[in-house]
């Protein structure tokens, strides 16, 4: 009698194989949610989707039956021991009803909606962008989208989720909603809360990690959040005064 393959040896442990290729912010840091039974689950950032059907138990090496479902691979159900499954978990989310219908209508498997999708800060597929590396910004372009969360495929030949506007950001002159939403490039005039009051200032570095560089009273430099920071409201400087011309002789 033929015996089910096991998930645990096939597309599931292809999937955790890729949860760990990724970034570590986007999956190592990130918290698996509520195993919840018989919904359907898409993975973007693994291009599949997977269905939980049940488990044995609540115990890490307590079995599960799971089906699995890949772009252009016909679904393989089999038994996935529950810690395993969690791994994967880590980057998906319970499918939307819009994401369902995309998968419907030929959206594919992991449920991304067909047509342009424009993402948090009016960013699209297709669009380049930078990411934050551990080296400072970096161009990458847009893959996919998922609300404020994008996957990119990175200059250096890497592929992860980034958030905006915490790791993403646009190319060229920032806005009015990009200030809004904490970001700013080097020598913005912005104003600075210093001991309860707005103080004009000028951004001088960023850590990747929302501490901004700013002058502060006293001829000094400091790291602040960027929640002490907003755009400066000061008039831009007057244009110097012509130079007076010579009288006639």
């Amino acid at each position: 009698m033929n015996r089910p393959r096991s998930v645990r040896d096939s597309n599931l442990r292809r999937l955790i194989a890729a949860v760990f290729s990724l970034s570590a912010a986007a999956t190592l840091s990130a918290q698996a949610p509520g195993l919840q039974m018989n919904v359907m689950y898409a993975c973007p950032a693994l291009q599949a989707t997977l269905k939980v059907y049940s488990c044995t138990g609540l115990a890490a090496g307590d079995s599960c039956d799971v089906e699995t479902f890949s772009p252009g691979q016909p679904g393989a159900r089999g038994k996935s021991p529950r810690q395993q499954l969690m791994t994967v978990l880590t980057v998906c989310h319970v499918q939307t009803a819009a994401e369902a219908k995309g998968a419907a209508s030929g959206g594919g498997p992991a449920g991304v909606p067909a047509g342009p999708q424009v993402g948090v800060g009016g960013f699209k597929v297709g669009d380049t962008v930078q990411v934050t590396t551990a080296g400072g910004f970096m161009d990458a372009k847009i893959l996919q989208v998922r609300g404020n969360s994008y996957y990119v495929h990175a200059a250096n030949g890497g592929e992860v989720w980034k958030s905006c506007p915490a790791e993403l950001r646009r190319i060229g002159k920032l806005t009015m909603e990009d200030h809004a939403n904490g970001q700013y490039d080097l020598h913005d005039k912005v104003q600075v809360m210093v001991n309860g009051s707005w103080v004009e200032s000028e951004i001088h570095g960023y850590d990747g990690n929302g501490q901004f560089q700013v002058d502060v009273p006293g001829g000094r430099q400091e790291w602040v959040p960027v929640q002490s920071i907003r755009p400066s409201t000061a008039p831009p400087p007057a244009p110097p005064s012509p130079a007076l011309l010579p009288g006639p002789d």
